[in-house]
């Protein structure tokens, strides 16, 4: 069964208070030039592609959340859940299966948080049980394990990724 979302995570307005990178699990404010970015993209996905695909695109707030946002919508659709868990049980089920396969997906780790700073894989899992801290690769992993999917990761003009076997 192929996932029907596909997400956007849209940058929340400059406040100008937002923390530096790091800091209290929040993002730093995007700059007006990502913004625009991330609008031409979005604006290059034609929706009759996605529905011919199955596929539908829905914006979220994300704020390092996307992942966490997405996966429960996908998990109705695909008939895995009967409701959507909030974003924070998403996160929660997620870290539970890296803690609970450490022995393999440590092995996966490259060492870094999802800022790109050196971690210690404890410390990473404390890292993304916290809200506010962007999922990548591992965490799609773990959530194609626990909930037996296949995630494709699709990025206009860049190859499509498959994870896991579903």
């Amino acid at each position: 069964v192929a996932a029907a979302t596909f997400t956007v995570e849209e940058p929340a307005p400059s406040s100008g208070t937002e923390a530096a990178p790091g800091t209290n699990g929040k993002r730093p404010a995007p700059e007006e030039s990502q913004i625009r970015k991330i609008k031409q993209m979005t604006d290059r996905i034609d929706p009759h592609v996605l529905t011919s695909l199955g596929l539908t695109a829905k914006s979220n707030a994300g704020q390092g959340n996307c992942v966490f946002l997405m996966l429960p919508q996908a998990l109705v659709f695909c008939r895995k859940t009967a409701q959507p868990m909030i974003a924070s049980a998403t996160r929660a089920a997620i870290v539970a299966e890296l803690q609970a396969k450490s022995h393999v997906f440590e092995a996966l780790f490259d060492g870094q948080d999802s800022r790109n700073q050196p971690m210690s894989w404890a410390k990473y899992l404390t890292h993304m049980n916290t809200n506010g801290n962007y999922g990548g690769p591992l965490e799609l992993l773990a959530a194609s394990q626990r909930w037996n999917l296949q995630i494709c990761v699709v990025r206009p003009k860049m190859e499509t990724v498959p994870i896991g076997a579903g």
